[in-house]
């Protein structure tokens, strides 16, 4: 959505804003939001029909949140619109973005030792330290990450049930990647994992959601 400022339409807002160009944005997106909310339609991941939208499908982008994201929330709020900022300032080392992010890494690239460990290590998976020992100890001569594939193939008669269940859902999320869209994936992978049941990083108080 691009403000254009000369635009006559919003003299009035500018005006009563004091030309105060957040504020200003902040309302022109609520306007946007109440439309959205009252005509939007996407599609559902999981039936691939379309539904209307919700507010937690609605995230707002901004290089600049310590700036601008309180000063838009309390607007949208204002507006009756919930919203939630998240601070920049340690949400991508927060352990479950760190979980999302090993996930992506090796669903991308499954030749990664350390995301390769952090998932099986993680709720998603489950395994403990004498677990990954084993899957370690089983395949010499390789990677770990290498290792840990040999282990989830079920090779040399290798057998864990933890593994042969994460091994089916990531083939389906790998062979998803090439032609899914990044958003649609994050949601698949959440889906396909449970990992939201598990921890939900993205659940905000009151219903709201983030910016």
């Amino acid at each position: 959505m691009l403000v254009d400022y000369k635009d006559e339409e919003l003299s009035e807002i500018i005006e009563d804003e004091d030309g105060d160009k957040v504020q200003i944005e902040a309302l022109l997106i609520a306007n946007r939001i109440r439309s959205l909310m009252e005509n939007g339609m996407v599609t559902d991941i999981k039936t691939g029909q379309l539904r209307a939208v919700q507010y937690r499908a609605i995230v707002i982008l901004s290089r600049s949140v310590a700036t601008w994201g309180n000063t838009v929330a309390a607007v949208l709020k204002d507006c009756d619109i919930p919203a939630h900022v998240e601070s920049n300032t340690g949400y991508f080392s927060s352990y479950e973005i760190q979980v999302i992010l090993s996930m992506l890494r090796i669903l991308d690239n499954p030749l990664q030792d350390i995301p390769m460990a952090a998932v099986l290590a993680s709720p998603i998976v489950g395994m403990d330290d004498e677990e990954l020992a084993q899957i370690r100890s089983a395949f010499k001569g390789v990677s770990f990450a290498q290792a840990a594939l040999s282990a989830m193939a079920g090779e040399d008669g290798y057998e864990d049930e933890k593994l042969k269940a994460f091994a089916l859902v990531f083939e389906r999320l790998r062979g998803a990647v090439a032609d899914t869209p990044i958003h649609e994936l994050l949601y698949m992978m959440l889906d396909e994992t449970g990992f939201t049941g598990m921890h939900q990083p993205c659940r905000q108080e009151n219903g709201a959601d983030r910016i």
